[in-house]
């Protein structure tokens, strides 16, 4: 009867904690970056039971992510490097956060240092060319070999996610618009909408996200009907993102941003 006992317990911790674990996936996958934080923070606080090592790492880790698609970098940075610290084993998704906020920042030092420490892989690239746009220092992206290699991954895939190509292939849209090539602008519209097909209808910040680099496109490209079009597609999609998260101050903006923008073109 004991040993029936130890072994229901050890099961009801088991369950706890796999229940938890998906619901706070299904709040971040479902852009409810606010409630996913919250919900971390009453774990950690009050239920802290089920939570090895390993686990409470699994948390912080998840909290950097929320708090890097709210914008607040500096806490993700934090909240990352301590998923990180004195781990027996590479905490992969913190240091893909703080790669990716080392890139935005412009920090070459870290950035290098972490793709070397993460290896190959669709975030490490990304990296990289977020780093090159940052930096304007178009030559990290055209004359090392490694446009060949971004092509490669965001059409082949490396067994990521369709929403990490799509973030890969917005990245390169990005970079050329930024590089401001005569040709390049058409370079960049056809990687914005590669990005796009990656996106799921449901992925609204990412989308409104690549809507918003099409509508710069359009203007460019003296396309104001395509421009209007998808201006009004970028603020009803940051509308929605911020239904999904009320209190991210960063999709408020965003959606504010695209509405004045809207009215000034009627």
């Amino acid at each position: 009867m004991r040993s029936f006992v130890m072994v229901d317990v050890s099961n009801v911790e088991i369950d706890a904690y796999a229940y938890l674990r998906t619901e706070l996936t299904v709040q971040y996958l479902n852009g409810r970056y606010g409630d996913c934080l919250a919900r971390c923070n009453a774990v950690l606080g009050h239920e802290s039971e089920v939570l090895d090592d390993n686990r409470q790492r699994f948390i912080w880790g998840l909290m950097a992510w929320c708090l890097y698609w709210r914008g607040e970098w500096e806490e993700a940075t934090t909240m990352a490097r301590q998923a990180a610290q004195d781990s027996e084993t590479p905490h992969i998704e913190a240091l893909n956060c703080e790669l990716m906020i080392a890139a935005g920042t412009g920090d070459p030092d870290r950035t290098h240092e972490l793709a070397d420490e993460l290896g190959w892989s669709v975030h490490t690239h990304t990296a990289r060319i977020i780093l090159a746009t940052e930096t304007g220092n178009a030559d990290a992206y055209t004359s090392s070999g490694m446009q060949m290699e971004f092509t490669g991954l965001a059409t082949n895939g490396d067994g990521s996610t369709p929403q990490e190509l799509g973030s890969l292939c917005y990245s390169v849209a990005r970079f050329y618009h930024q590089r401001g090539d005569s040709s390049d602008a058409h370079i960049a519209l056809g990687w914005a909408n590669i990005s796009l097909g990656y996106h799921e209808d449901s992925e609204f910040h990412s989308r409104a996200t690549v809507y918003m680099l099409l509508v710069s496109l359009y203007g460019e490209m003296e396309l104001p009907g395509h421009q209007y079009d998808t201006l009004v597609r970028a603020a009803n999609a940051w509308q929605l993102s911020l239904r999904q998260d009320p209190t991210n101050e960063r999709f408020r903006e965003q959606r504010d941003k695209s509405c004045e923008m809207l009215d000034s073109m009627h």
